[in-house]
């Protein structure tokens, strides 16, 4: 099933969302709304607005509010992105050259910077509650991306340390977008409960079915280039798993320590997490998440908003791109 289908029961809230980002960043005729224009021409798969939106729905909660709540969020989502790409030196992002590389870094840090102030004066209406919930959820993500850092330099490569990496980086975002979706109606604790666990378990199946990709996917239908996580130093799943547990685990980790890797180096570790069966493993993980995921949808009644939840886990964890 395509996202489209699952997302039919949302689809007038998420043009609204895209149409309130869109008005909410416009700067017409200056080179600031050259640079959002570039990034906005690129959508994504609008994940989190709709699990805000799904969430809020099967809650009862007021359209207008959850649809600025979504907008806040994903523009949080794309300040990170804009940042995540000059850290990794990507070259692409769905598709398009991403701004680091079409303008330079300076202007990539400003734009990112904007989509956060847009996000915060979005959000700014929705109360303390809502307010200090994503000056937490920023805090994750840079907490992340610091111990994603480290971990290039090849000190901890666990899986323990992964898991928690992609829980700051992933999960506990997309489990605020439930928890915040739900809180937007009158839900019972549970309900809560309930589905911001499934928005976390849900979190950490994405990101692994992404590291995966990033090894075995097409890259013309990811948006990405293939084996950026690779090229840019960060350790994923198979590759914590090959190092841990393969023969070549010595070799591999020598070579993740350097600033660069030649074609030979990264084809060197896919071999080697192939050989070890990491690639297995890792998908393996993900649908034990996956798995916890659907059976925390149990708090909710049965119906669309539900169906469309469940869908949406299944529709991870056999993505292809």
């Amino acid at each position: 099933m395509s996202l489209e289908e699952i997302y039919a029961g949302v689809t007038r809230e998420i043009a609204e969302v895209d149409e309130q980002i869109r008005t909410s960043v416009a700067n017409k005729g200056t080179f600031l709304s050259e640079v959002t224009g570039h990034f906005l021409t690129a959508s994504g798969k609008k994940l989190r607005p709709a699990i805000v939106l799904l969430a809020g729905k099967a809650c009862g909660g007021n359209r207008k509010r959850l649809v600025n709540l979504a907008a806040s969020l994903e523009l949080i989502h794309m300040a990170s992105l804009v940042h995540d790409d000059i850290i990794d030196r990507s070259v692409t992002r769905r598709g398009n050259v991403t701004a680091n590389t079409k303008w330079g870094s300076r202007v990539a840090v400003l734009l990112g910077d904007y989509f956060y102030a847009r996000a915060l004066g979005l959000a700014a209406p929705l109360g303390e509650r809502v307010n200090r919930a994503l000056s937490e959820i920023v805090g994750s993500l840079v907490e992340g991306e610091f111990n994603q850092l480290e971990n290039r330099l090849g000190s901890n490569i666990t899986e323990t340390y992964y898991l928690e990496t992609v829980s700051h980086k992933t999960a506990r975002f997309i489990s605020l977008c439930c928890r915040l979706g739900a809180e937007a109606g009158k839900p019972s604790p549970e309900v809560v409960d309930g589905l911001s666990q499934y928005g976390f378990f849900t979190g950490m199946a994405y990101q692994i079915r992404d590291d995966i990709l990033d090894l075995t996917g097409c890259s013309s239908n990811r948006g990405r280039e293939h084996s950026q996580d690779l090229k840019s130093g960060v350790i994923t799943l198979p590759v914590v798993h090959a190092v841990n547990n393969g023969p070549c685990g010595n070799e591999i980790k020598e070579l993740i320590t350097k600033d660069r890797l030649t074609v030979n180096e990264i084809r060197k570790i896919i071999h080697c997490v192939r050989l070890t069966g990491s690639i297995e493993y890792s998908a393996g993980k993900a649908r034990e998440y996956i798995c916890k995921a659907k059976e925390s949808l149990q708090v909710l009644p049965a119906g669309r908003a539900r169906d469309a939840l469940t869908l949406l886990a299944e529709y991870i964890n056999d993505r292809v791109s």
